[in-house]
């Protein structure tokens, strides 16, 4: 294991490290990929202090992450959307629109946005 890692990140580095090494590409190119191409909404900042990092960012901007690419990196830990939901219950929005306790079904109406799509390289 890594010096400061802990068990969770090893294992989701070693599935971004296979991935990275496929498409041949730098580990920091893959979770920004995976990112942008998974959460059309979310839109990472990043930084680097040495020229590599630059390029390795920009990387993502090139790559397109297959299905397979997606189970390899989800499967490797088991998704836990933590506190306060994991102590209330499933928040509509991480369960198909219904909540699973009365409190968070009485905030209010969440609208999923499963139709947008994803942020992927435009081919020239």
């Amino acid at each position: 294991m890594g010096k400061g890692q802990s068990d969770d990140q090893v294992k989701i580095s070693a599935a971004l490290e296979i991935v990275a090494e496929e498409l041949k590409v730098g580990i920091q190119a893959v979770a920004l990929a995976y990112v942008m191409q998974k959460c059309p909404n979310v839109f990472p900042i990043v930084g680097g202090r040495k020229v590599e990092h630059l390029k390795s960012n920009l990387d993502a901007l090139k790559i397109t992450l297959s299905p397979k690419h997606y189970e390899s990196i989800e499967g490797a830990l088991n998704f836990a959307p933590g506190f306060p939901h994991d102590f209330v219950g499933a928040h509509p929005a991480l369960n198909n629109g219904e909540s699973t306790n009365f409190l968070l079904g009485m905030t209010g109406k969440f609208r999923l946005n499963a139709g947008v799509p994803a942020i992927t390289p435009k081919s020239s």
